[in-house]
């Protein structure tokens, strides 16, 4: 009587397919039986929870859709929050920009400044605390809606064709650029200088003010 078959060499397998059906016991394969680098050459498909918990994950994708309508940033960190900074970093190879000098972008929640900003910073992305601030980025919207508002630097306004706001008594709603002078508004405790568009009439480029 032979010996019970116990082990298959490598070497021994010489059909092209092995049907895990026949030829695996279910369940059989383990971490610790397959190579350190493992790749794929085939669309891999997994149906129950993917858990990674190496140090980084890297995707090469060109195209990447997430089916998640909302997408957790620092998911589980329960660690101190000064100066911790949580967004997206945009890797834009730290090419030269305007006068920030050579940059990426950042664009996420600052806890040292309690709100959400849109920087430059010479970050690649390897720090997680605080991002360094190499100024801030522009950022085009559309309407804007705001409870206050603070502008630290010059606030222009482009060429406009329609009122911006007019005086009345009481709150004021809308002034007319145009109608604007000593005769048809009153400013206390400050002033008002304007420069009308070359061109034009009545339209500000600057409005000074300390008490408006």
């Amino acid at each position: 009587m032979s010996n019970a078959l116990t082990r298959i060499q490598n070497n021994q397998i010489t059909d092209g397919t092995i049907n895990a059906q026949y030829k695996l016991a279910t369940g059989s394969i383990t971490g610790n039986l397959l190579a350190s680098t493992v790749t794929f050459n085939s669309n891999i498909t997994i149906l129950g929870n993917l858990t990674v918990a190496n140090s980084y994950t890297q995707l090469n994708s060109i195209n990447t859709y997430i089916n998640d309508p909302v997408v957790v940033f620092n998911n589980n960190y329960v660690g101190s929050l000064t100066n911790y900074d949580i967004g997206i970093l945009v890797n834009r190879n730290l090419a030269s920009l305007g006068p920030y000098g050579s940059v990426n972008t950042f664009l996420g929640w600052s806890e040292s400044a309690s709100a959400f900003i849109a920087i430059a910073t010479t970050e690649t992305g390897t720090n997680v605390s605080s991002i360094n601030n190499s100024g801030y980025a522009n950022l085009s919207i559309g309407n804007l809606s705001a409870v206050t508002g603070t502008f630290s630097g010059t606030l222009v306004a482009p060429s406009m064709t329609v009122p911006v706001v007019n005086a009345t008594s009481g709150n004021i709603t809308t002034l007319y650029s145009t109608n604007f002078s000593t005769g048809n508004a009153v400013i206390t405790g400050g002033s008002i200088s304007g420069t009308p568009i070359s061109g034009s009439t009545g339209y500000f480029t600057t409005a000074q003010a300390t008490k408006f």
